[in-house]
């Protein structure tokens, strides 16, 4: 309870699944109120890139399988390992 009773701080950390409860309350005058809470975890996306441009120019890496053709990555499709580091255009 902060001071003066007028607010409350509730965290949670690492929130992976719903939860749901209900505050009870009373304020001075002892009139009593409730609250349901549901809290619900946002679902992680990849990151948005826009505008970006190498200063380099990637290759599209082919892939031969067994007794098969090359195989090609879709036109949109890069590889790159977790260390990369790829050095981008200033604006």
């Amino acid at each position: 309870m902060e001071e003066g009773g007028k607010s409350f701080t509730m965290s949670f950390k690492d929130v992976t699944r719903p939860y749901e409860f209900i505050l009870e309350f009373n304020d001075e005058d002892n009139v009593k109120g409730r609250r349901r809470i549901l809290i619900r975890p946002k679902e992680d996306s990849p990151p948005e890139i826009f505008d970006m441009e190498l200063e380099v120019v990637l290759r599209k890496p082919r892939f031969k399988a067994e007794g098969k053709a090359a195989v090609e990555l879709p036109g949109d499709a890069f590889l790159i390992t977790p260390r990369a580091t790829l050095p981008i255009k200033e604006p």
